[in-house]
């Protein structure tokens, strides 16, 4: 990938394998087009890529205790720097009690912050009401699965 300016960026497109110029405003992409150019060595340009399950990265986990603001910013830094751009953060089988406070305060950090909502798309919550045998139920723990319905 080549920065021309702030405003524009270019690379090879992913799927076609032709060089383009990106031009943006703020955070939207005004125009995209296709460009002549020396350069042997432009990155690809492709979508972001969007992940609907991500149980915690980086020595983060979601399900331990809710985040504070410092560690949302971190674990949405790093996975922008792969490519992940809308992620939904897991949270699974807990107390009742458990999964809604994680999920009030997780939820108010987010709703609180213009940048972590435009990564995180939402939460996924997997369980509590999965199967209580070993083996099928995985890492979940067996107190506090609940047999669906």
């Amino acid at each position: 990938m080549e920065k021309s300016n702030g405003n524009c960026i270019r690379g090879i497109h992913y799927s076609t394998g032709k060089a383009i110029e990106v031009n943006t405003t703020g955070s939207f992409i005004e125009s995209i087009r296709e460009i002549d150019t020396k350069n042997k060595n432009l990155l690809t340009i492709a979508p972001g890529l969007i992940d609907i399950q991500i149980n915690g990265y980086k020595g983060y986990d979601f399900n331990k205790k809710p985040l504070d603001s410092k560690e949302w910013h971190a674990v949405v830094n790093e996975l922008l720097k792969i490519g992940i751009t809308t992620f939904y953060p897991t949270i699974i089988t807990n107390s009742i009690n458990g999964l809604s406070e994680n999920f009030k305060q997780n939820s108010d950090i987010v709703s609180g912050n213009s940048f972590l909502q435009k990564v995180i798309g939402g939460f996924h919550l997997e369980g509590p009401y999965i199967s209580t045998l070993d083996g099928p139920r995985g890492a979940h723990e067996k107190e506090y699965t609940k047999p669906p319905d």
